[in-house]
């Protein structure tokens, strides 16, 4: 990092040190760059691991990667002071209620539940709002078209029954881990 050592109180890491090579050298350049007593605060997003299983040898499972996180760190002379437990957050709110609080908002009312999944500060469906340019090559309706399957097949499976989610309503919600290691004075 381009900063100069013992320079910052906190660092702060989002779905960020889940994706380098060399953890344990960038546990020692911010260990380097943080003030005695100064913190590390990392989110890791597990919303991933809805649509993306761990692929045999070739990618870390998302507890494998906390564990070796959590060694790496106490061998990088770390204290960890809270955050093994996961984070997950559901919401349902109508869809009424989510265009009065976001303008420009253009997912539809359907007679069935929405789904939307918060993932690595995105969200999926993509083209939730009017400035989102993501995913152009598929129309509002293919979105909408694809939702619509993938929430009627979660209804017959009784997922939203016991969020109490019904027709009109939008579920969102998010998965996630974090942890707060200081380093020592």
């Amino acid at each position: 990092m381009p900063v100069g050592d013992q320079a910052v109180s906190a660092v702060i890491g989002y779905s960020s040190f889940d994706s380098m090579l060399y953890l344990s050298m960038a546990l020692a350049e911010t260990k380097r760059v943080l003030k005695p007593g100064g913190k590390l605060i990392l989110f890791q997003d597990l919303t991933t691991d809805l649509y993306e299983p761990p692929r045999g040898d070739s990618r870390q499972s998302v507890e494998d990667y906390h564990e070796i996180l959590i060694e790496l760190a106490e061998k990088a002379g770390m204290i960890i002071e809270e955050g093994r437990k996961n984070i997950h957050v559901e919401h349902v709110e109508s869809m009424g209620t989510v265009k009065n609080r976001i303008p420009d908002f253009e997912l539809e009312e359907m007679p069935f539940p929405i789904i939307m999944i918060w993932d690595r500060g995105y969200v999926f469906p993509s083209r939730t709002r009017k400035s989102d340019t993501r995913n152009t090559r598929n129309t509002k309706e293919e979105i909408m078209a694809d939702l619509a399957q993938g929430s009627k097949r979660m209804q017959e499976d009784g997922y939203f029954d016991k969020l109490g989610a019904k027709g009109g309503d939008l579920v969102s919600f998010l998965t996630m881990r974090y942890l707060v290691l200081k380093k020592p004075k």
